[in-house]
């Protein structure tokens, strides 16, 4: 399992990084933790992290399955995703492309 921290106020640049690095766990074949962390007053605005948990589950749908919903555990919000298995009519596609 690979994590991904991310907090509820993170920059547009600094997300998609992080989103472009959790598609290569995926696609490695990894799980990929996603793991929102809360400090201080940034609790009183929950809603930003499951918005943001959202808005990664989303870009993510295509390579991955929500294992587990968003949860809260403490001060951070965590869900869990798998990488979506590859049928064989998929990897014969991309063996003939190569």
């Amino acid at each position: 399992v690979k994590e991904i921290r991310l907090t509820p106020f993170i920059a547009k640049g600094d997300f998609d990084t992080r989103l472009e690095r959790a598609k290569e766990f995926l696609t490695d074949g990894y799980r990929v933790k996603l793991v929102v962390k809360f400090t201080g007053r940034q609790l009183s605005k929950r809603d930003f992290g499951l918005r943001l948990a959202g808005d990664a589950m989303t870009i993510l749908s295509d390579l991955s399955i929500v294992e587990q919903e968003p949860k809260w555990q403490g001060k951070l919000l965590v869900t869990q995703l798998k990488p979506k298995k590859i049928t064989s009519t998929e990897s014969k596609t991309d063996t003939k492309q190569e």
